[in-house]
């Protein structure tokens, strides 16, 4: 084939290779059905197009075409849900291994803890700083369009709300993670086995479960904080950014209410190593195609979720703003 004839569509290159090859007419409609056949059919007319390129680079193909989707898909499985990489998940991943390993306690784990702490009291402070400073300033309603051009206001405050929601996003999935773990009498440390669904696809489940007081401790001391945090975040963060008097400071009290919600992934980072960052992580968790039916997160949160976060936006946001500056 001459080197132009790679540019040809998949459907030309096999056109001419029909004219070229009586035998290949001669091909049955049921072999056309069989997937080494089709496989073979479509490496020659890869190879075909590509040769001119892979050839001359000193390329040799070695195994079949894959679709990074379909892989990913089959790798992850069909509904998963994963732990985010903040100070809190790491906390979480922390209290399921306690036992596996003695010398990771003092280096790992207490810092860890340590982190966290000072995360919540940090997020928690400056939230209610924001949240009282609506009040202790003496704003009035409705001062909104004393200063800032609308169209910026507007998109920051749809930039801030946008943020907010990834972060209960995340929490959403950290409860639904949490959720995959059955009830267990005493403590064990973590361990999860990957399974094979029928269809193909790999799906990772916890072989331990949580007790009533692990999973109390979470949710009190680090689901519920967090929650109520960006819940506050998101009420009297709009008019601290629609109350500023410059589109400069429009733009400067969204980024400080950003970095106010990014203080648990920046402890992350400074109060954990690397090495011992690795440890943490936990492989995602899912279900499979099969318990799509009994599962109600699965098709409410799961499949519709995306819709339903850019109508929550779109309200919410609009609700806020009018609720905050009414004149």
């Amino acid at each position: 084939m001459d080197p132009a004839s790679y540019r040809k569509s998949y459907r030309e290159v096999e056109r001419a290779r029909q004219r070229d090859n009586p035998a290949w007419l001669r091909i049955s409609e049921r072999a056309y059905d069989d997937p080494n056949v089709q496989t073979a059919m479509k490496n020659s007319v890869l190879d075909g197009v590509y040769a001119g390129l892979t050839g001359s680079i000193g390329l040799t193909p070695l195994a079949n075409p894959y679709s990074p989707q379909q892989v990913a898909l089959r790798s992850a499985g069909v509904f998963s849900v994963s732990l985010p990489q903040n100070i809190y998940s790491a906390a979480i991943s922390a209290v399921l291994n306690l036992g596996h390993e003695s010398m990771l306690l003092g280096a790992r784990d207490i810092p860890v803890f340590v982190g966290a702490f000072v995360s919540l009291i940090l997020q928690c402070g400056l939230s209610f700083y924001i949240a009282w400073f609506q009040f202790d300033d003496a704003v009035e309603l409705g001062s909104c369009r004393l200063g800032g051009k609308v169209f910026i206001r507007v998109s920051c405050i749809l930039v801030f709300c946008m943020y907010i929601f990834g972060e209960l996003n995340e929490l959403i999935d950290t409860h639904f993670w949490l959720n995959m773990f059955r009830y267990a009498h005493r403590h064990k440390p973590l361990e999860i086995r990957e399974y094979e669904h029928v269809t193909g696809t790999l799906v990772n489940k916890p072989v331990t479960g949580m007790t009533y007081l692990e999973r109390f401790s979470l949710y009190i001391l680090i689901l519920m904080p967090k929650t109520i945090m960006a819940f506050a975040l998101l009420v009297f963060g709009v008019p601290y950014i629609a109350y500023a008097q410059t589109n400069d400071s429009l733009l400067l009290n969204t980024v400080v209410l950003i970095l106010v919600a990014e203080i648990d992934e920046i402890v992350f980072r400074f109060a954990i190593p690397k090495m011992y960052r690795e440890t943490l992580l936990v492989p995602q968790l899912g279900r499979t195609e099969t318990e799509r039916s009994r599962c109600f997160e699965m098709v409410v949160c799961g499949t519709v979720r995306p819709y339903v976060m850019f109508f929550l936006l779109a309200s919410i946001a609009a609700l806020l703003y009018a609720f905050w500056c009414q004149n």
